[in-house]
């Protein structure tokens, strides 16, 4: 796993102990930069697993942006 943080053993047992997996990037083109996520895995759940672009509004709530 090039540019992982942790092994690929202390990443299997996290997600075993986990229900979700949620990615979180920061992407940068052309000097403008978006926050993304995305859902790995669920357990017993269907999911999107495209990056969402993420928005945070004044309050500093965090939303999808749509």
């Amino acid at each position: 796993m090039a540019g992982e943080v942790h092994s690929e053993w202390a990443y299997k047992h996290l997600e075993a102990a986990a229900d979700g997996i949620l990615d979180f990037k920061l992407d940068e083109q052309a000097g403008e930069t978006r926050d993304l996520m995305r859902v790995r895995s669920m357990w017993n759940m269907g999911f999107d697993r495209r990056w969402h672009a993420l928005k945070t509004l004044k309050n500093f709530e965090v939303v999808l942006e749509k």
